[in-house]
């Protein structure tokens, strides 16, 4: 299941929070991280994205050819596709796709359907149709909000074995959205050159330290783990984009500590963005990415 958004919040705001299913304590930390580096589904990491999943089942039967166009299962028009899989079970009729039974999102987006033929064993004139069990994850496409687009790049990166790019989308999702936080703090503040030239001019991450002083009321401090891996996760990506190789192998376990980190920092811009905007009064402007 998608990791719950009022446990992130919690876990963000240094709040206890407890498994509304069970009532353990809920550890964000531990639930991010877990969905991130499962081995067992591809599609898992995308948990930590808060995607939505949908199942179905259809019958084919033999001979038969079937689009199933996944629209017509619960995928809006502008969602993001990012995987499939299906099971069939095996009997008198076989399901036939003619693709791969997990398909990545580039050549799944285009016709966002699958395509099945019933293959007939020929023992049985008159067979049942095969079932087919389908799953797929999807979340907002969000188009304009660059910092989302790179996060779930960097996701899909990490469960391909991409780690430098996963390293890179990561690295800048936060970025954006950091960048967003500081150009709403300067549209509004006083005309104060000096102010205004250290916050266009800081590095991006240090720019949290800037926002965190100057927002000390309105939210809990960044949490340290998270903050010393994205200080690590800076540091890889400079040694990739400027030296064009990180300095030293990279990881799955390594780099999944750093994309949960960035997903919990891109989380938290958010809150910080929200809480920024509720002290002056005003609504928040939201992209789809708020809502998971």
């Amino acid at each position: 299941m998608p990791v719950a958004k009022a446990g992130t919040l919690a876990y963000l705001k240094s709040e206890p929070f407890q498994c509304p299913e069970c009532g353990a304590p809920f550890d964000c930390w531990e639930i991010v991280l877990d969905a991130i580096q499962a081995q067992s589904f591809r599609s898992k990491v995308y948990e930590a994205l808060g995607a939505r999943e949908v199942g179905f089942y259809i019958y084919v039967a033999a001979g038969e050819e079937k689009w199933v166009p996944l629209e017509s299962h619960g995928l809006p028009k502008d969602g993001r596709l990012l995987c499939w899989e299906w099971t069939g079970w095996k009997g008198d009729v076989e399901a036939v796709e003619v693709r791969p039974n997990f398909s990545p999102r580039h050549s799944a987006h285009r016709e966002r359907a699958l395509h099945f033929y019933g293959k007939g064993t020929g023992e049985d004139p008159d067979p049942p149709p095969a079932r087919v069990d389908v799953f797929y994850s999807w979340v907002p496409h969000a188009a304009e909000d660059q910092g989302w687009q790179n996060l779930v790049d960097a996701c899909e990166s990490y469960s391909a074995g991409r780690f430098s790019s996963a390293i890179v989308h990561a690295n800048t999702a936060v970025e954006v959205r950091v960048t967003r936080i500081v150009e709403a703090l300067l549209a509004e503040a006083p005309k104060d050159r000096v102010s205004r030239r250290s916050l266009r001019s800081s590095k991006s991450f240090d720019r949290l330290d800037v926002l965190l002083s100057a927002l000390a009321r309105l939210a809990t401090p960044l949490l340290g783990q998270v903050r010393a891996r994205l200080n690590k996760l800076r540091a890889i990506r400079n040694d990739i984009v400027h030296d064009g190789r990180p300095r030293h192998d990279l990881m799955r376990t390594e780099i999944g500590e750093l994309l949960c980190a960035a997903v919990l920092g891109f989380r938290y811009c958010q809150l910080l963005e929200h809480e920024l905007w509720r002290a002056r009064g005003k609504p928040a402007p939201t992209n789809e990415s708020d809502t998971l």
